[in-house]
């Protein structure tokens, strides 16, 4: 296996998945003593081999809430009650605490009065609209009237004038008295006045409504009397008709007023936005709050994301989708599956690292934001390598070793390139190549040359 060393909290191992069935290094034999004159010594050996491994990273990481929110009042108040505590689980919308108002409260009360008022203004108006068309049409009806009292005078008019005809012919004749002839005179003048004072009186009457005033409003004129008619009464309610709908207006102010305060008050409740776990809270009951601050945290507990990073070189490889293994110190003994859902578009400058998240179903509520978790995950294609055991080195300064090279019967000290160790192993850089035969747990007797026997 191969480590790569990922900052202070990340170790990757490069776990090896062997697919030839058979072992690279011979069972070790009992080295037996030799003579000077040069008698085989038994070794133990390993013919090297290309394995096809996969690509892992074992590391650290972290389990993180999926979403949260912060559960904020909107309006100012005194902490009156709390609903919940932290560690409790609550439902979207259920009642987390209520606040009190006094301002609201008043305001509402205001509200409600003005309501009140508006609404007796509005019957008022409304009343007052009914009864000023009643009297439009009484006016009407009244000149209706007054023009058939003109047409009945103006009968008696000529009627009279017939008479005073006929008199002043008698008068003319010596058959009627001067006085008599004076008397009726003085009456037919009384009723030529009385027809000219009714005359000017159906003129007011008749102010508003005329076919004048209709075409002054813009109409045409109805050619029916009873189009006519319902149009002048429009016309000549236009002003009650607006009062009314001021009325109207300011029933419907009073009324947004008044929803307004009770909504307001409603905001003194606070409700869950989600489901989820409260997980901090940071007032006590009678505290005062202002609008916008916090009261508590929820965050949702139903899924929770692993979050931990990885080398460019390795994050640049994976995909979402891709299956994470998982285990927890706080849950012994079991090794739980995730998902890679996300991966950072952005890498950390300081560690070079790439951000993962890896989603897992909390189904079972054993998983809590914080918590300390170890991951497995594979990535890559699998790579082709050769490697050396560990036991296989005369000597190993860092990535630079000596091994024992068998050729001929003989052994030959043969310097090496090698990887860190990883599981007992390390990769094969240079030095030697597959095929070749090493010696296992050399013995510091053998020299350069010396024959060796290969059972």
């Amino acid at each position: 296996m191969m480590r790569l060393k990922t900052g202070t909290i990340i170790t990757v191992i490069i776990t090896l998945t062997i697919l030839q069935l058979f072992s690279c290094c011979t069972g070790k034999k009992e080295i037996r003593d030799i003579s000077d004159a040069g008698e085989a010594r038994s070794v133990s050996v390993c013919r090297l081999k290309r394995e096809e491994i996969r690509q892992v990273i074992d590391g650290f990481g972290n389990l993180s809430f999926r979403s949260k929110a912060d559960i904020t009042s909107a309006v100012d108040g005194t902490i009156r009650d709390l609903l919940v505590e932290e560690g409790d689980k609550a439902r979207n919308g259920q009642p987390v605490a209520i606040l009190y108002n006094i301002q609201l409260e008043i305001r509402r009360e205001q509200a409600r009065a003005s309501l009140f008022s508006a609404e007796a203004a509005y019957e008022l108006s409304e009343t007052q609209y009914r009864e000023g068309r009643l009297r439009i049409e009484g006016n009407l009806i009244s000149i209706e009237k007054s023009e058939l009292n003109l047409k009945q005078k103006l009968l008696e008019l000529e009627h009279q004038r017939g008479l005073l005809e006929n008199e002043r012919e008698l008068f003319s004749i010596g058959g009627a008295a001067e006085e008599d002839l004076s008397s009726m005179e003085l009456s037919f003048s009384a009723l030529e006045t009385e027809i000219k004072i009714l005359e000017k009186d159906i003129m007011i009457k008749k102010i508003g409504f005329r076919d004048k005033d209709i075409i002054e409003y813009g109409y045409d004129i109805p050619s029916d009397e009873a189009g006519k008619l319902k149009l002048l009464l429009n016309l000549n309610s236009l002003t009650l008709k607006s009062e009314l709908k001021a009325a109207e207006a300011k029933v419907k102010s009073a009324e947004t007023e008044l929803q307004s305060a009770e909504a307001l008050i409603e905001e003194t409740k606070l409700f869950s936005p989600m489901d989820g776990i409260i997980g901090a809270r940071y007032m006590e009951t009678g505290e005062r709050i202002q609008a916008d601050d916090k009261l508590f945290t929820i965050f949702d507990s139903s899924e929770v994301d692993l979050v931990f990073g990885v080398p460019e070189e390795i994050g640049v490889l994976l995909t979402p989708g891709q299956p994470v293994e998982l285990s927890l110190d706080a849950v012994k003994d079991r090794v739980f599956s995730a998902t890679i859902r996300r991966i950072s578009p952005t890498i950390d400058t300081g560690s070079g690292n790439i951000t993962i998240k890896a989603g897992l179903d909390n189904n079972e509520g054993l998983f809590r934001p914080g918590m300390f978790s170890r991951f497995s995950l594979t990535y890559g294609p699998p790579r082709q390598l050769v490697r050396l055991p560990a036991n296989s080195f005369v000597r190993l300064d860092g990535s630079r070793g000596l091994v024992l090279l068998v050729q001929g019967g003989r052994v030959y000290p043969r310097s090496v390139v090698v990887e860190a160790e990883s599981g007992g192993m390390h990769e094969l850089i240079e030095g030697l190549e597959e095929g070749d035969v090493i010696v296992i747990d050399p013995s510091p007797l053998l020299k350069e040359g010396d024959p060796v026997d290969v059972q």
